[in-house]
């Protein structure tokens, strides 16, 4: 059964409320399974998210308040990671049904499933373009390392992925800004994971984290004035921060749950208004694989 959570939130650059009973930024507990990488609909009533709860990952869809589960796509492979098209029609995702990780679209009725990659390489993270006329994804097509990513454009008009990146740095979870000018991603630079934005060519990388933590998955908000993202040791407790494109005004928004005295957040996602966060909470477990999607409200920090 699905219930609500109130947890407290700390940002230590910025002043914001502490006690769950003030006015602060509000958590709001919406599963209780292995749920992981929630996108928004674009009315902001609905998510669409991965599950293991069939044996498997599959997609579903859930309402914001809870009261309505429905499984949209299934399958004996994985099925993972959806993203919402800006119009509300068509859903991007991973799947393996074809035995490695190619890029997919479904109808939001679960209806009119196709391939768009068909690559024998890895294909993961798709991204929506603002106009919902391209995708970014990453892939290692074409690299003699298997664990090299790059980031590719994909017209949905046709025609081959373009290359936006290259290089030994590996990069994934990357995004558009809302105008389309620049792109924020995941960086492997040296062994370190670091958030990087650039322009949309892959030119004039810019270093947002710049710090020995595990630090990625980010998206921008729909305004373009924030970017959130998860970070944290690599063994230890992950938080949401909130940071300015140009890397100023960096604010943490989660700590740890008490009394558990354990915190990973991570995976965050903006609502079409830009006023909420839903991300992944996992469990205090050793695998990391028992976690619950969460609404974080961020009404008290955008004012």
């Amino acid at each position: 059964m699905l219930r609500w959570i109130v947890c407290a939130c700390l940002a230590p650059f910025v002043s914001l409320p502490q006690s769950p009973t003030d006015s602060g930024p509000r958590i709001r507990r919406l599963t209780h399974a292995v749920n992981a990488y929630a996108s928004w609909s674009p009315d902001g009533k609905s998510l669409v998210y991965q599950s293991s709860a069939p044996g498997n990952f599959d997609l579903f869809t859930i309402t914001v308040d809870g009261s309505a589960i429905r499984e949209l796509v299934a399958d004996p492979a994985h099925d993972i990671t959806p993203v919402w098209s800006p119009d509300g029609k068509t859903i991007a995702f991973v799947s393996e049904r074809t035995g490695n990780r190619d890029v997919y679209l479904v109808d939001s009725d679960g209806a009119n499933l196709r391939n768009l990659t068909r690559d024998p390489a890895m294909d993961i993270h798709p991204a929506w373009s603002a106009d919902g006329k391209r995708l970014l994804f990453s892939s290692n097509r074409g690299n003699a390392n298997a664990d090299d990513y790059d980031i590719y454009e994909l017209s949905l008009a046709g025609g081959e992925p373009r290359r936006i990146t290259g290089g030994p740095d590996v990069d994934t979870y990357a995004s558009w800004s809302p105008d389309g000018r620049r792109i924020v991603t995941r960086r492997v630079v040296a062994g370190n994971n670091e958030v990087f934005v650039m322009d949309a060519d892959g030119a004039n990388p810019k270093n947002l984290t710049n710090a020995p933590t595990y630090d990625g998955w980010p998206v921008w908000s729909p305004d373009g004035k924030w970017i959130a993202y998860a970070g944290g040791p690599d063994e230890g407790n992950h938080y949401l921060f909130l940071v300015r494109p140009d890397g100023s005004a960096r604010a943490q928004l989660t700590k740890e749950s008490q009394p558990l005295g354990f915190c990973y957040d991570t995976q965050p996602a903006f609502s079409p208004d830009g006023r909420s966060l839903v991300f992944t909470r996992y469990r205090p477990m050793a695998d990391y694989e028992s976690s619950e999607l969460c609404i974080l409200d961020l009404s008290p920090f955008l004012g």
